[in-house]
This record gives structure tokens, C-alpha cells and sequence, in this order.
């Protein structure tokens, strides 16, 4: 008997009714033939022949026609999951190649039966793991803890508790049916109806249950065959930044706490924010080595950012109101000391909020969310939504508003990309009307 071929062909090629001969002659002679394949998803076999009959055993997977490549039998490059796609078929063909070739040296029976069960137990020897997702997932965290930061393992923990919650009012989770589209909408559905989740929140959940997917798949085949979950797709809404106006910013610098130092120390750092625009975690890590004294051009703050790891330093001048700040507390630092007193992020923002309704930051204002398509407002004082984050964003909305370039904001701000700045930058309305009425006026 001759070598069995082991390739791989689809169940469905072209569009009914056209005429295929002709067809597969424009291709070999290199003409583009996309308008005539079949333009959904079909199903891929491993097929062989044997004295001449004709066999075939679907592997679970499908792709559309025009992403196949006829003569090297495999995805095309254009695939989205091309790499993935092809070293699973890869797999599995040489799984069936190897275990012919067992047959073979062995003198076993071959036959067009005995293949046929040779070759379906090699595809079901990729059986995935049959262990709950929640089990793995703490061998995801495990790994993870010693390559990112705390707070990344704090979000991959918050979707854990998604998860849980989830497996206790609709179905167990497993490899088979977590990678699938149906778990993408089932856990969409219940993150809105159920959790209350907002669109962004949710966003986050999807990334992150993309990442530990990638890790199983890129793990082991018993883990993961499929990778429909390739297609989950991580959108979220992105409301109008909450910033300050310079008028506003100038309120809180007059504003006086008094005796509370806690609120002294909580003001100066949300300014300290305002005037460099960097984020709380790169203010807290400020140590007084990381200023530089420039001779003629005063101070700079080289930073490697902490979110990200960047590799690049970010130089930051420090402007006057900002010197004034750090030489109060330098001045009692050590070389290698913090230059801010230790206080958490979480009494930071909620001592913001005192001193933003004390330094009369009433104004209404309006955010709005949403979760699915339900829109969620919320209408408050300005001071309810002062955050610490609020600070980054008012230095990037200023400094667009004084017709500073996109790149010269990103070379202090620490964004890579434009797209990446855009949550930041807020519209200053009163200013916007102002320009108007003397325009028109």
C-alpha cells in the first residue's frame, strides 16, 4: 500500500450555482476569486485516501473560503489567527502522521476503518483538560504575580469574583465552553443585568479573560483547543474627563486648611499633579534622587513611569508653583528618601473632596455612563467627582488649551499614542463660548 497523504480541505468552497471548474483555473492562474467563495465560516477536515476512496474526519474548526490557501492547504496570512489556527492543524496532522507511521512499523492492519479510528483518536488525544476554569486561573495568578504589579493582580482578581459569580447563577465553566462566543454574550448579559457593571468595568473583565486565554492556549493544547475567543471584543465608553479650569485650579490654591495637615498634605499633592501630570503611583514613588538640578534652567524630574514599566525616562520641568511644593518637603528627605509623606490614594481622594467643596468647586456637574445601552447620569457638585486622576487631566487639558502640541504634551504626559491621550483632554465650554461670541459678536 502506498503513503497515506494526510491533508487538510473544506466542507464548502463557492457560492451555489457558479461555475467552479472555471473558477479553480482563474485561481491557479493567479486571479482574486473572493466574490465568488461561500461568504461564511465553513468547517476543516483532515482527509486522506486509500485505493482510491475518498475520506475525511472535521476537526471542530471553520474559517471562511477566502482565507484558505488552496495549494499549500492551510490559512492564509490574512487570517486574524493565522499563527494559532496553523500550528493547531500542524498538530493535528502530524499527530495522524505519527500514528500511521506506528501502524505501519508495527505490521498493524491498515485498512480504510482502522485509519479512520487512528486518525479520530489522534485528533481526541487533544481532549482539553477537563479541570474547572477557576482551578487554572489560580495557576494564571500564581505566574502572573511574579512578572506584574499588585495592582494588575488586583484586577485579575476582580474578574475572578465575576467569574464566581457567574458559574453560581447560570453554568460551570470549563475550557469547552469558555472560549466560545455564547460565553462571551451569557457573560456581557449577566455583567449588565446582573452585576450592574458599567461598559468600561465590563471592558476590562473581557481584556482580562482574553489574557488568561491567551496564557492557557499558549500553555497547552489539553488546555485549550479553539480560539474563538480571539473575536471577544473589549469596548468601552469613554464619558467627558472631569478637569479643572485655571480659575478653578487658582481656588485651590487659596484655599487654606487650617490646622489639618492631612488636608494641607492632600491639597499640595492633587496640585503637585496639576502642575506635572503624572499619576498618583509615579507621585508617591518620587524620591529625591529622581530631581535633577539643571544649571539655568532650574529643576527636572526624570521618571520612569510605573505604570508599564517604562523603559524610557519622562522628564518633567518643574515649573514655579510646583518647586515651591517640593522644596517644603525636600528639604527634611534624605537622597534616597520619598519626598511626599506617606498617605494612601484612598484618603487622598476622599480629603479632595472636602477641600474642593470648601474651596467652593460647586458647580453642577453632570457624568454619564453607560451599561449596555443604558445610559446612567449622575448629577453632583464638581467636588463629588475630585479624584486624584482629576490632576493628570487637568495638566493635559491646559496645555491643549494653550495650543501646546500633541507631542510635546506626550513627552511629559508619558502616552505613546494620541488615541491614548484622548480620554484626558477635556472642552472648556465658557471658553469655547467666549470664542464664539467673539467671533459672531
Amino acid at each position: 500500500m502506498k503513503k497515506i497523504i494526510f491533508y487538510f480541505t473544506l466542507d464548502t468552497t463557492f457560492k451555489e450555482g457558479v461555475d467552479y471548474r472555471s473558477l479553480k483555473e482563474q485561481r491557479n492562474a493567479g486571479v482574486n476569486i473572493d466574490e465568488y467563495y461561500y461568504p461564511k465560516e465553513t468547517g476543516i477536515y483532515l482527509s486522506w485516501s486509500i485505493n482510491g476512496k475518498y475520506f475525511k474526519v472535521a476537526i471542530g474548526h471553520n474559517i471562511k473560503p477566502a482565507e484558505w490557501d488552496y495549494n499549500k492547504r492551510c490559512p492564509l496570512r490574512k487570517h486574524k489567527y493565522f499563527m494559532e489556527l496553523n500550528t493547531l492543524l500542524n498538530k493535528f496532522k502530524s499527530a495522524c502522521e505519527k500514528n500511521y507511521l506506528h501502524m505501519r512499523t508495527n505490521d498493524l492492519p491498515i485498512n480504510p476503518d482502522s485509519v479512520q479510528q487512528m486518525v479520530k483518536a489522534s485528533l481526541n488525544s487533544y481532549v482539553v483538560d477537563s479541570r474547572r476554569i477557576l482551578e487554572v486561573y489560580n495557576e494564571f495568578l500564581a505566574e502572573k504575580e511574579q512578572l506584574v504589579k499588585s495592582s494588575t493582580i488586583t484586577k485579575y482578581n476582580s474578574t475572578m469574583k465575576s467569574l464566581k459569580a457567574f458559574e453560581k447563577t447560570n453554568y460551570e465553566l470549563n475550557f469547552e465552553n469558555i472560549a466560545t462566543m455564547k460565553f462571551y454574550t451569557d457573560f456581557r448579559v449577566y455583567s449588565i443585568g446582573v452585576l450592574k457593571h458599567l461598559n468600561n468595568t465590563i471592558s476590562k473583565s473581557i481584556q482580562n479573560i482574553k489574557a488568561f486565554l491567551q496564557w492557557c492556549f499558549d500553555h497547552s493544547e489539553h488546555y485549550i483547543r479553539s480560539t474563538e475567543f480571539k473575536r471577544f471584543r473589549c469596548e468601552g465608553d469613554y464619558s467627558e474627563p472631569i478637569f479643572l479650569t485655571i480659575e478653578e485650579v487658582r481656588l485651590m490654591e487659596k484655599y487654606n486648611p487650617e490646622e489639618s495637615k492631612g488636608l494641607l498634605l492632600s491639597k499640595e499633592i492633587f496640585l503637585f499633579l496639576c502642575y506635572t501630570g503624572q499619576r498618583i503611583s509615579d507621585i508617591i514613588a518620587l524620591r529625591k534622587r529622581h530631581i535633577k538640578i539643571k544649571s539655568g534652567s532650574g529643576m527636572e524630574w526624570e521618571l520612569y513611569q510605573e505604570k508599564g514599566n517604562k523603559s524610557r525616562a519622562v522628564y518633567i520641568p518643574i515649573v514655579e508653583s510646583a518647586r515651591i511644593i517640593l522644596e517644603k518637603y525636600m528639604d527634611r528627605a534624605g537622597a534616597d528618601d520619598y519626598i511626599f509623606p506617606r498617605q494612601s490614594p484612598v484618603v487622598t481622594n476622599r480629603n479632595l473632596k472636602k477641600i474642593g467643596q470648601a474651596a467652593g468647586l460647586t458647580d453642577a456637574t453632570t457624568k454619564v455612563n453607560f451599561s449596555g445601552k443604558a445610559k446612567r447620569e449622575i448629577c453632583q457638585p464638581k467636588y463629588h467627582f475630585l479624584t486624584t486622576h482629576v490632576g493628570r487631566k487637568t495638566f493635559i487639558t491646559l496645555l491643549k488649551q494653550h495650543k501646546f502640541t500633541d507631542i510635546e504634551i506626550q513627552s511629559i504626559s508619558g502616552h505613546s499614542s494620541y488615541k491614548e491621550m484622548l480620554p484626558y483632554i477635556g472642552v472648556d465650554r465658557q471658553a469655547v463660548k467666549q470664542g464664539m461670541e467673539k467671533m459672531f459678536g
